[in-house]
């Protein structure tokens, strides 16, 4: 499976939860003040299936599927990681800041990650394992984003509110 066919699945599965927002969805909280929806279990699903069809002796851990945890548990070489909405509240309010976010981590390195934001129809993806970020407008192709991959021992956490 290519990068390319990777990036064209999540914003097919990105542009399916939009689909799905405007059809109307359930809002159900995990635990209290964090919430999931229909569609984030809809996408995760979709995801999580496709992953294990393209990579069935990798394990994929996803947001949503509390038991896929244990999977970080198995001595593997290569974990995927999920989640389906980043930005539940923005996607429940009818606001534009959510994402689709899936991720690979090789021999204990993050590798290749792909965030797609469905209300603007951007792709962004990369990482150390394909030597650069690339972005992707409308599905078309893509070009250097004007932002780098992280250094060797360099790496940025962005916390919201939500995570303090």
């Amino acid at each position: 499976m290519n990068v390319t066919e990777i990036s064209q699945f999540i914003r097919q599965a990105g542009q399916k939860g939009k689909q799905l927002r405007a059809d109307g969805f359930e809002v159900m909280e995990k635990t209290p003040g964090d919430y999931v929806t229909s569609v984030d279990r809809s996408l995760d699903a979709l995801i999580v299936a496709q992953l294990q069809t393209w990579f069935p002796n990798d394990a994929v851990i996803s947001e949503e599927n509390p038991n896929s945890v244990g999977l970080w548990l198995q001595e593997l070489t290569r974990y995927w990681f999920i989640d389906p909405i980043d930005g539940t509240s923005d996607f429940v309010h009818n606001r534009e800041h959510y994402a689709v976010m899936l991720g690979l981590l090789e021999n204990e390195k993050p590798t290749k990650g792909w965030v797609y934001a469905p209300e603007s129809d951007i792709l962004f993806y990369g990482g150390t394992a394909l030597g650069n970020i690339f972005t992707c407008d409308r599905g078309g192709a893509p070009i250097p984003a004007p932002i780098r991959p992280p250094t060797q021992g360099e790496f940025k956490v962005i916390l919201s509110e939500k995570d303090e």
